[in-house]
């Protein structure tokens, strides 16, 4: 989780988005009771409140699928946006990706198709 505030620190939105998606592929290639314990403590803020709802709605979404508790600082409300936040700049893949963004994240205001949370 360093890794985003890390690239989000030198400017770089587009590494930072790259460092989620291998946050992704990291937490779901761990068995489930290593994602239990790596999840558990609040990794902090990345310095970017929209940044660190869309670290949270990638934390839920993991612990959803591994079948394991969700960490309580990902309810916190700093993890959540009042105002929504499409992470693509281009407004035409908005419409898709209120569709297309995994739950966890569009309840949180983070709009992001969920392709572009998997690494290659």
């Amino acid at each position: 989780m360093a890794e985003i505030s890390e690239a989000l620190r030198a400017g770089e939105e587009a590494e930072a988005l790259r460092a989620a998606a291998k946050l992704v592929g990291d937490l779901e290639a761990l068995a489930p009771s290593v994602v239990a314990s790596v999840v558990a403590v609040d990794p902090g803020s990345t310095g970017d409140r929209r940044w660190d709802a869309l670290v949270a709605g990638i934390v839920e979404r993991v612990a959803h699928c591994a079948g394991v508790r969700t960490p309580a600082w990902t309810a916190e409300p700093s993890r959540f946006l009042v105002r929504w936040w499409f992470v693509s700049e281009h407004r035409a893949l908005h419409a898709s990706a209120l569709v297309d963004s995994p739950p966890e994240l569009a309840a949180r205001g983070v709009f992001i198709h969920a392709s572009s949370l998997t690494s290659v």
